[in-house]
């Protein structure tokens, strides 16, 4: 199942470029990126979560549909880390997670400014293949701080970036939508938000008559 979906948004992805480039083109620019993120899972009483940074890396595109609505879509990988803490009395259970994916954000939005200097802001939904969720535990019999991460995950973002020729720097929130519970039974849960900082390289640009 999750690779089918990946499949599906890896072709709306390239569908997305293709008529860019034709019907929908007075501005067309696709890059790389790459940068940081943090992690946030906000604490349940019982449980204290600490974050770490982790990477995120891969390739987007930009354009603007029907000269109206900027269009952002992207796919890159990324890394998440989370340590949780688990107390209760006369016991501490703790548990560190790093979770990689495939992250597929399509976000809305405007821009403004040049062509060589620039100014978007954007927002819209995320899908989350997670591929691999490495968890270790202090007791191997008894794990009620285990995080159960899914494997595909819905998440919103908002964010702004900046275009500098050829460079691009975007920050950007991310709330996680569904939510991860606690435990081999979850009677607990919280939610997976993101934040993130990357600076991208432009590898093609084209612009029509209505430029930023």
């Amino acid at each position: 199942m999750k690779k089918i979906i990946l499949s599906f948004f890896i072709c709306l992805f390239v569908t997305a470029l293709a008529s860019a480039q034709t019907d929908y083109a007075p501005t067309f620019e696709a890059g790389v990126k790459a940068g940081a993120d943090y992690s946030s899972f906000p604490s349940y009483p019982t449980f204290t979560n600490k974050s770490e940074f982790a990477y995120i890396g891969g390739f987007w595109a930009n354009m603007t549909l029907f000269n109206v609505v900027n269009f952002q879509p992207e796919i890159y990988g990324t890394e998440k880390r989370v340590d949780v803490t688990y107390t209760l009395p006369g016991n501490i259970y703790s548990e560190r997670s790093q979770i990689t994916s495939v992250d597929i954000p399509l976000l809305f939005g405007g821009k403004f400014g040049s062509p060589n200097f620039g100014v978007r802001v954007y927002t819209g939904p995320l899908l989350s293949l997670a591929i691999s969720k490495v968890q270790s535990f202090t007791s191997d019999n008894i794990e009620p701080e285990r995080l159960n991460y899914k494997d595909e995950n819905i998440a919103w973002q908002v964010g702004a970036g900046l275009n500098i020729k050829p460079f691009t720097i975007d920050a950007r929130y991310e709330y996680g939508i569904n939510s991860v519970g606690y435990g081999p039974t979850p009677t607990s849960s919280t939610h997976l938000n993101v934040v993130s900082l990357t600076i991208g390289y432009t590898l093609f640009s084209s612009f029509g008559n209505d430029l930023y």
